[in-house]
């Protein structure tokens, strides 16, 4: 696996090998695409990580209420 941007590859490693995460091969113009439709908060952050979250049918632990009304598959 390789190292993610600004990330020492073994952190990508150590937290793929113990929790199973990956990075995300999404094209970031499609999270985009998607992030720019959303109207529920002006914060762009907010909407690239349910635009990710969502187009992987992802779910998104968050403790964020926004986030969690908006998104059914939120979760705190």
């Amino acid at each position: 696996m390789a190292a993610a941007p600004g990330l020492p590859p073994t952190s990508v490693h150590r937290l793929s090998e113990h929790l199973g995460l990956q990075v995300c091969d999404l094209p970031f113009a499609a999270v985009i695409e998607y992030a720019i439709e959303r109207s529920w908060t002006r914060n762009s952050f907010d909407r690239i990580i349910v635009g990710q979250a969502t187009l992987n049918d992802s779910a998104l632990l968050t403790k964020d209420r926004t986030i969690r009304h908006h998104y059914g598959n939120a979760v705190w």
